[in-house]
């Protein structure tokens, strides 16, 4: 004997235009914005660019909340404090656009050449400042980015 209820929800069935709708939304995020990498090539991407926006996200708040090392730093290499924020936020914008464009490959170039650029500049302004022995502070950002920036493109 089977027993039925009168407010019986009703079944969900995948018509057609569930379907559609699924795809439209799904399908985008299981399409490898990547056609020509390998998996290995794609994984070494991702890892190298967390990394990298990692540590950007770091320097960014170091930035941000005015350390003391920072004021001093940038006082030797003549820097005006007023720009710790604008750079900090630059770090910030560079990081987010690093992974963003894990899934948008165009704006992970972009960043990631822009913190290049950002992060050339800065060793310049360090051996401007003749301090030789802070070079070691921005060169593995450099490193980072300019390895997210190889791979995003190899990968592509």
């Amino acid at each position: 004997m089977r027993i039925t209820f009168a407010h019986r929800v009703p079944s969900y069935r995948w018509t057609e235009q569930h379907r559609l709708r699924h795809r439209r939304i799904v399908a985008p995020f299981r399409e490898n914005p990547y056609p020509k990498a390998s998996i290995q090539m794609f994984t070494a991407y991702v890892i190298v660019t967390v990394l990298a926006a990692a540590a950007n996200v770091y320097a960014a708040v170091v930035d941000l909340r005015r350390a003391d090392w920072i004021l001093a730093n940038m006082t030797r290499y003549g820097v005006p404090h007023s720009w710790l924020f604008p750079l900090g936020v630059l770090k910030a914008v560079g990081a987010v656009g690093l992974l963003v464009g894990i899934v948008v490959p165009a704006i992970g170039v972009a960043a990631s050449l822009g913190l290049v650029l950002y992060f050339v500049g800065a060793i310049a302004t360090v051996v401007r400042g003749h301090a030789y022995a802070h070079l070691g502070y921005p060169l593995p950002f450099l490193l980072l980015a300019a390895g997210s920036l190889g791979l995003g493109l190899a990968a592509t």
